[in-house]
């Protein structure tokens, strides 16, 4: 596994370790902002719009799946925006 949170967190230095706590850190409190406005919305549409069963379920499932790719997914975009570019000077 390849990128800034690749490497197991055992060899990782102070300010990895900083980063890699604020990567999980926002990516739980984006997941948790969500889930909090999409439970009642999901919630409203299926009364408002009578939706069967097998559509709740189908719906629910796939924002349980968006859930689990944004969190394995957003650390490490995280990490990577924060972390700086190092260019080399073409002289």
């Amino acid at each position: 596994m390849n990128g800034p949170l690749g490497k197991s967190f055992v060899k990782d230095n102070e300010r990895e370790t900083a980063l890699r706590q604020d990567a999980y850190f926002v990516c739980l409190a984006f997941l948790t902002f969500a889930n909090i406005l999409a439970g009642p919305v999901l919630l409203m549409s299926a009364a408002l719009q009578a939706w069967p069963v097998e559509r709740i379920v189908g719906v629910a499932f796939a924002l349980f799946m968006s859930n689990m790719a944004c969190f394995l997914s957003l650390p490490t975009l995280y990490a990577s925006w924060k972390l700086s570019i190092q260019r080399e000077d073409i002289s």
